[in-house]
């Protein structure tokens, strides 16, 4: 078997909303803190995301023989996992 890649045709939608979320979830940390603090969150001053070096390394498929031909190997495709993480910086507004 050559080397087999699956791609699906929802991942850019998917990548997009598990950034969304992502960002939501990042930026609700960053007011707990700050009020935790005694503060509040300010400007959002910077946001980037970073790679996800493991996602690459995921089998998204299982293979099985089935008979001679064309036809002999069964793909299956399983659900595809999409990690999205953020790195943001928000100015602290002191009290």
């Amino acid at each position: 078997m050559s080397t087999v890649v699956l791609e699906s045709g929802q991942s850019e939608s998917a990548s997009r909303e598990a950034a969304r979320l992502a960002m939501s979830n990042a930026r609700a940390e960053a007011e707990a803190m700050a009020e935790a603090a005694g503060g509040g969150l300010g400007t959002l001053l910077r946001v980037m995301t970073l790679p996800d070096y493991a996602q690459n390394s995921r089998s998204a498929w299982s293979a099985y023989p089935g008979g001679p031909g064309p036809e002999g190997v069964y793909i299956t495709p399983t659900d595809v996992t999409v990690i999205v993480t953020v790195q943001a910086t928000w100015a602290y507004v002191a009290p």
